[in-house]
């Protein structure tokens, strides 16, 4: 499937090369009807000073389905195997990464901590297929974002696929991220809501209460969807009336 996808993804790049390649302004005056302030048009065009030659974009589309991407597959193939055995609530249990991971929204602290804590104690098995892949990985993107593309630095290519600064610079406060990341004055307000002096890493996506309701299906979509719209009419000026 992934090398389908490639193959059609550089039968159409004649088109992406095409649109990067318009002026200014007669890219504009096609976009300006979008219903969105933002179109998938106009993130190509952010790339133009980063683009490569068609043949050469051709050639990178080919490598990356069987390099880095085929890399990461396979690293998660490896890690999805891993088990992991350990007794919770009297019962000895033997749970998958993903398993374990889901225990992170537990609301009893300590069926919090244990899972996680079990996991992180495995470290040393899963660090030489961690280490191997992430340093391919890492060489990769520096020699095409920085060596090709002419990033100016690394990050500089992924800031500039989530066209995330500017919307950072307009809402957030300087070093927040950082305040948010610092232990132990990470989310104060929740640590006293759980009566703990110190939150831990798997502390964050805890429920600050606990509840037995569920939803069905339809009910759940329209719930996610009304939740998110407010992001939409806030980015966009306006909500597309019944827009999913």
């Amino acid at each position: 499937m992934n090398q389908s996808v490639a193959d059609a993804e550089n039968r159409a790049l004649f088109f992406e090369h095409w649109f990067k390649g318009l002026p200014e302004e007669t890219a504009c005056r096609l976009t300006a009807g979008a219903a969105t302030g933002d179109t998938f048009l106009d993130s190509w065009r952010r790339f133009k000073p980063f683009t490569l030659s068609e043949a050469e974009e051709r050639i990178i589309t080919l490598k990356d389905v069987n390099g880095t991407d085929a890399l990461v597959t396979l690293y998660d193939m490896l890690t999805s195997a891993f088990t992991f055995h350990l007794k919770l609530q009297g019962k000895r249990k033997t749970l998958t990464q993903d398993q374990i991971a889901s225990y992170v929204r537990d609301p009893s602290p300590e069926m919090r901590a244990r899972p996680i804590e079990r996991y992180i104690a495995s470290t040393p098995i899963r660090v030489q297929y961690w280490r191997r892949s992430t340093d391919h990985r890492v060489r990769d993107w520096h020699s095409e974002m920085t060596s090709l593309r002419h990033f100016v630095e690394p990050i500089s290519a992924r800031n500039t696929m989530n066209d995330l600064l500017p919307t950072l610079s307009q809402h957030t406060a300087p070093c927040m991220p950082q305040q948010y990341a610092r232990f132990p004055a990470l989310l104060p307000a929740q640590g006293k809501w759980f009566k703990m002096d110190r939150l831990r890493r798997y502390d964050i996506y805890a429920p600050l209460a606990s509840s037995e309701k569920r939803y069905e299906l339809p009910q759940a979509i329209d719930m996610v969807l009304d939740s998110f719209g407010g992001f939409f009419a806030g980015a966009c000026g306006t909500r597309a009336p019944g827009a999913r």
